[in-house]
């Protein structure tokens, strides 16, 4: 059973990250000073200093937790079989990115926007090209028998992916994380996973 002491916890770090982001937002991560991080949260600097370090910390703390559960989203499913490719489980992976980017969506907006921290966009992609890296090479990806290379493959579909993730955050995010991810599927299946010379399963 969580205590107070603990709630209190939970809640003073909420109250810390939420400023921060929204200090990102206005100011650009270096420009941003512990006290003023302490008077946008409600709090005085010694309470800061009980929870990070300095901001270096705050932000590495912040990027690993959501970092974290957007790699566990992304489970392994095999939707590549010799070949083929299952466009309906590849959806399956493309919807897991878009619903944890939607559940996480004022930190993954304030940190791909221009006053985003420098390098965040690269670790973004750097974490979906692994996933996507691990999957082709696990289930049937075989390098001598396409004219596209594991590597290049999944840089262009990850890059994409995150150029597409940041146009849906700033101008699009009507579109629902589901819809947006079948639309990025059909570009994938039409575009890059074609070009390898991957047979489509639409099942």
């Amino acid at each position: 059973m969580v205590n107070e002491q603990d709630l209190r916890v939970k809640r003073t770090r909420s109250h810390i990250r939420a400023a921060f982001l929204d200090l990102i937002k206005e100011n650009g991560y270096e420009g941003i000073t512990i006290q003023q991080i302490a008077d946008y949260a409600f709090i005085n600097r010694a309470t800061f200093y009980l929870h990070y370090k300095d901001k270096d910390e705050l932000l590495e703390t912040l990027s690993e937790d959501v970092f974290t559960r957007l790699s566990n989203a992304i489970k392994p499913c095999k939707y590549i079989e010799q070949k083929k490719v299952r466009v309906a489980a590849f959806q399956s992976t493309i919807t897991a990115i878009f619903l944890e980017i939607e559940r996480n969506k004022k930190f993954y907006k304030v940190m791909l926007s221009e006053n985003g921290v420098k390098g965040f966009r690269d670790s973004l992609q750097k974490i979906i090209r692994e996933k996507f890296e691990n999957e082709f090479n696990s289930y049937g990806f075989n390098k001598d028998q396409s004219s596209v290379s594991t590597g290049l493959l999944t840089v262009f579909i990850s890059s994409a992916l995150v150029g597409t993730i940041k146009w849906w955050l700033e101008e699009n995010d009507s579109k629902s994380a589901e819809g947006i991810s079948k639309e990025c599927v059909k570009i994938c299946i039409s575009g890059p996973i074609k070009a390898a010379g991957f047979q489509i399963i639409e099942k």
